[in-house]
This record gives C-alpha cells, sequence and structure tokens, in this order.
C-alpha cells in the first residue's frame, strides 16, 4: 500500500500517526499518538474488570460458595 505526499510516493510507514503525520500535518499525529494511548488504556481496564469478574466467579464455583 503506497502514500501519495506532495507527488511523490511513500512505500512505507511505521503506524497509524506517522501516517496521519504525512497525510494531515504534525499536530493531527499527536492527536492520534494521544487517542490511541487512552484508548488502550481503557483497554487494560477493561479486560483488568472482566479477568477479575471471571476469577471471582471461578474461585466461587470451585469452592461451592453462592
Amino acid at each position: 500500500m503506497g502514500v501519495v505526499d506532495k507527488g511523490r510516493e511513500i512505500d512505507h510507514f511505521g503506524d497509524l500517526g506517522e501516517l496521519c503525520r504525512l497525510l494531515l500535518g504534525r499536530n493531527y499525529e499527536l492527536v492520534v499518538k494521544i487517542t490511541t494511548v487512552f484508548s488502550m488504556i481503557c483497554c487494560i481496564i477493561i479486560y483488568y474488570i472482566l479477568m477479575s469478574s471471571f476469577l471471582f466467579d471461578l474461585v466461587n464455583l470451585v469452592h461451592g460458595e453462592d
């Protein structure tokens, strides 16, 4: 997949932030990186909540508690 920037084609870009910098400018690269970090933190929190709930239910099942 190639990206055309100012008349020349760029064959490789590292990540989404770099692609946005090439297409939209440096300010949008920063916005994309902040958004990416925020979404990853949210995913980690959701994963922690789901896994702790699963572990709690598993322990209750093993010990036979209600």
